[in-house]
C-alpha cells in the first residue's frame, strides 16, 4: 500500500512539474523568483485580492449598469 502511495505522489508531482515547466513565459511560479521579488509578489496579490473583494469593488463604484433593453424606459438601450 505505502508503495502505492508513493507512486501516486511522483506520477502527481512529476505532472506539476511538467505543467509548470510548460507554464514558462506565460505564467510566473513563486519558486522561480528570488525572495525580494516573491516578497514583491506577494504583496502585489494581496493587494489585488483587497481590491477585488472589497465592498466598493463588488458595488461596481456605485455606477450603475449602462442601459440594456432590460433595465431602460423604452427599451431601445
Amino acid at each position: 500500500m505505502a508503495v502505492m502511495a508513493a507512486l501516486l505522489t511522483w506520477w502527481e508531482n512529476r505532472h506539476i512539474d511538467g505543467a509548470l515547466e510548460a507554464a514558462r513565459g506565460h505564467y510566473i511560479h513563486p519558486s522561480w523568483l528570488a525572495e525580494d521579488a516573491r516578497a514583491l509578489l506577494s504583496r502585489a496579490q494581496q493587494a489585488a485580492a483587497a481590491i477585488l473583494g472589497s465592498g466598493l469593488h463588488r458595488t461596481d463604484l456605485g455606477v450603475s449598469a449602462p442601459p440594456t433593453p432590460s433595465n431602460s424606459r423604452n427599451g431601445c438601450g
